[in-house]
């Protein structure tokens, strides 16, 4: 589980303000999307009203 390096320092950063471990938030994004930025959902997701 290793991220492109330019986006790393976005990870470690998201997970000191939010005081979340920095693997925990890796993991996620591997597992949903590969690291691919460009993943969309295959669900039928809707966003909820605000």
């Amino acid at each position: 589980m290793t991220p492109p390096a330019d986006i790393l320092a976005s990870f470690e950063s998201a997970a000191d303000q939010y005081g979340v471990p920095v693997d925990a938030l890796l993991g996620m994004a591997d597992r949903d999307s590969g690291f691919d930025p460009t993943a969309r959902s295959r669900a039928p997701a809707r966003r909820s009203a605000a």
